[in-house]
């Protein structure tokens, strides 16, 4: 049984919950982050979990027993398109700029359109299907640069990279040490000019991070990818004694 931000039906009971504990159910708690950090855990839910699961990093440090998985998304929804315009197309696409950094963005790309000929596409307060179209016709994306409300990449990133896209976004340095080897090109908003200039002028590492993002994101954040990792915390609890042969 998973339960969706760490509560039951009834959110001062643990009601069946117990009971189905108590029949040797198992029981996993997944929290989104905004639920744990603003209220916690309801004592009474946590006492039957057997595993936490969060896509929040800093929910590791929350709780004593949280793994940590990656949010999942239908990769497969997209065609990659890893050629290179002429001019390159930058995009950056925002329903909020103040969490995004994006004023620093849009002045950046704006330079960068006198200085160096790219097109700088600003996707704002457009339809849903307009601005999936707007998106897959670039190159680069530009997640954000202000990392307020986050650690460093949401699903405009893992979007941005199914499509083909190379990714720049502002990473803390606890994440992306977490993350490894990854894709990201990792930008700062007092040096935004300075790092894009840099990397438009280098066409093969354009090529490069747009190649390796789609494979990047397939391997971690598609479907198939989200429900090997949970079916193993699965397996290292001893519920099942391997994964389904289509995850194996």
């Amino acid at each position: 049984y998973h339960l969706e931000g760490g509560h039951g039906f009834l959110r001062t009971s643990a009601w069946p919950f117990d009971q189905l504990k108590a029949q040797g159910k198992h029981i996993l708690a997944n929290y989104h982050g905004v639920d744990m950090r603003t209220r916690g855990v309801f004592p009474w839910i946590d006492e039957l979990v057997d595993i936490n699961t969060s896509s929040e990093l800093d929910l590791l440090q929350k709780h004593p027993n949280m793994k940590y998985v990656f949010l999942p998304y239908d990769v497969g929804h997209h065609q990659p398109r890893f050629e290179l315009n002429t001019p390159l197309k930058v995009c950056h696409a925002t329903r909020d700029r103040y969490w995004k950094g994006s004023d620093v963005i849009i002045e950046a790309c704006r330079k960068l359109e006198k200085t160096h000929g790219i097109e700088f596409v600003l996707i704002e307060n457009q339809p849903h299907a307009k601005t999936l179209r707007m998106k897959a016709e670039c190159d680069i994306y530009i997640d954000q640069v202000a990392n307020l409300g986050g650690w460093g990449y949401g699903m405009n990133s893992v979007e941005a990279f199914s499509m083909g896209l190379a990714c720049c976004t502002n990473l803390l340095p606890d994440y992306e040490t977490f993350l490894g080897d990854h894709p990201f090109i990792n930008v700062h908003k007092e040096s935004l000019y300075e790092d894009l200039i840099e990397l438009v002028q280098n066409k093969d590492l354009v090529l490069q991070k747009k190649q390796a993002g789609r494979t990047w994101v397939e391997n971690t954040h598609s479907v198939n990818a989200v429900m090997r990792s949970v079916y193993t915390i699965y397996k290292k609890q001893g519920w099942i004694e391997e994964l389904p042969r289509e995850l194996a």
